[in-house]
């Protein structure tokens, strides 16, 4: 697995519902979540995300419990219009169902960047394919949620019951076979070779019912936004430098804590996440303060008092500690040495 694959993240929006459905089922317990490093502080703020290795874990669990069954097409037929992330808050701004669909298809990795949807269409009919990166190693259920919230939303947003004429699935029959007829319809396949809902092309036509230009607008720009963010190719330990560096500028507070609430993720996963580039915060944190140290103290422009500020030191003290750990010599030692004879 390559380093991107290793920090890929998934949108808060797309556990909450997953937990709530198997706490109260009993197939998740709080300290299950805490053995996969989720905290239930991340699933209160949707503007955060959860590692993706984190997330397939919990399916993981999900799926080796003796009453999971037909669990994960439920969790598909249950959405909370209160916990929308952003790209559903986008979606359901949209005016069409095909615009929905292509916006929802376009903009995936808003959610989750390991899964892939393609929508075609002929004279009459529709498909809509569905899979994950082969590299993840989702385990069926996962496909059996997203399946089934699809044509969930597609109520939700129409108002109008999605007619799927057939539903194809990649995995053998399961034993709840009922379960996916009450969902998709009585022409369903498995074993094929796609995830695919067909359904009539003139289901694309359908009005979104919550439809509104200004907020979509308003919600694309935070959105697409958000979409540049998570295409970065930045290490997550040059993105941690770079925000205690902004924060030492603007001389505010500085802790892991608001380091991990700006990169929207908890303290565990930065911890974890960090340890795999062989580093952690507290380093990252003393390098920034080092190389900073010398460009203001070789400013010239700033006294020791001023800098020991702008770094966070309670008093020049503890700055002066930390200059001779890092340079050998104290602040007052390195200016005397760059002053000419």
């Amino acid at each position: 697995m390559t380093q991107q694959e290793d920090t890929d993240t998934v949108s808060t929006a797309a556990a909450i519902d997953l937990i709530q459905v198997c706490l109260a089922k009993n197939i998740l317990t709080k300290p299950d979540l805490i053995k996969l490093n989720i905290s239930t502080d991340t699933l209160k703020d949707l503007t955060r995300r959860i590692a993706e290795s984190d997330f397939i874990a919990l399916w993981d669990h999900i799926e080796q419990h003796p009453e999971s069954n037909d669990i994960a097409l439920r969790i598909g037929q249950t959405i909370n219009p209160n916990a929308k992330g952003l790209l559903a808050s986008w979606v359901s701004q949209t005016s069409t169902l095909k615009e929905a669909l292509n916006t929802f298809v376009e903009h995936i990795p808003l959610m989750n960047p390991s899964e892939s949807w393609q929508l075609s269409e002929n004279n009459t009919a529709c498909s809509l394919a569905f899979s994950f990166k082969s590299t993840k190693y989702y385990p069926d259920p996962a496909i059996e949620r997203s399946m089934s919230s699809i044509v969930t939303w597609a109520k939700l947003l129409s108002g109008k019951e999605l007619q799927i004429t057939e539903a194809n699935f990649t995995f053998p029959e399961p034993d709840y076979l009922e379960s996916f007829h009450e969902v998709f319809g009585n022409k369903i396949k498995f074993n094929c070779q796609k995830n695919i809902l067909i359904f009539p092309k003139l289901s694309l036509e359908l009005p979104i019912i919550s439809s509104n230009n200004l907020l979509k607008e308003i919600i694309k720009n935070k959105a697409q936004f958000a979409l540049k963010e998570l295409n970065t190719d930045t290490l997550l330990s040059d993105k941690v430098t770079s925000l205690i560096q902004d924060l030492i500028s603007k001389q505010q507070s500085i802790s892991v804590s608001i380091i991990s609430d700006q990169l929207n993720m908890s303290r565990q996963t930065l911890y974890r996440e960090l340890k795999k580039q062989n580093t952690d915060f507290k380093s990252l944190f003393d390098s920034t303060r080092k190389d900073q140290a010398m460009l203001l103290l070789s400013s010239g422009d700033e006294t020791i008092e001023t800098i020991s500020l702008k770094l966070g030191y309670k008093d020049s003290s503890s700055f002066y500690k930390a200059f001779k750990r890092w340079y050998g010599q104290s602040p007052i030692a390195h200016l005397k040495s760059r002053i000419p004879t």
